[in-house]
């Protein structure tokens, strides 16, 4: 079995994540350190998105609690929103938000996580709306029954 570990690390990961009570939890601060990582670097420079999706993307292969994952999705998202306002990075970055962003707002709405989620998605919705973009409406459209 070590032999197995030391070829696929990703095999001792998941197996982890699964049998250890507190693997997920585990892998679900991991991840959070990868974001805050790339988008919070002492010296400055331009965040990794393709290694934070697939951070993302190997944590929901573990089939993890619903709210981390959203938890996580919002986090990118936010973090992304930020990095814009303070570096002004906005054309490379305007797509990838958007997309982030609506993706957050679909998952929320499909897995009825709204109320834990609307603090972050409005103040996602609500950037995006001085940009004129159509989010807003996705935002409402999700967040329709939730005060």
């Amino acid at each position: 079995m070590e032999k197995l570990y030391a070829l696929y690390p990703r095999v001792r990961i998941h197996f982890e994540a699964i049998l250890l009570p507190t693997g997920r939890d585990e892998q679900f601060f991991k991840a959070i350190s990868v974001i805050d990582k790339e988008f919070n670097a002492r010296i400055p420079h331009n965040p990794d998105l393709r290694k934070i999706k697939k951070t993302i993307s190997d944590f929901a292969k573990l089939h993890p609690d619903l709210y981390q994952l959203g938890r996580l999705k919002a986090q990118y998202a936010l973090s992304l929103m930020k990095f814009m306002e303070q570096y002004g990075a906005q054309e490379p970055y305007c797509m990838p938000f958007y997309n982030t962003a609506k993706a957050f707002f679909l998952f929320v709405g499909k897995n009825e996580l709204q109320s834990a989620f609307l603090d972050d998605a409005k103040e996602i919705a609500q950037y995006e709306r001085d940009w004129g973009s159509d989010l807003w409406n996705v935002f409402e459209s999700v967040f329709k029954d939730v005060s």
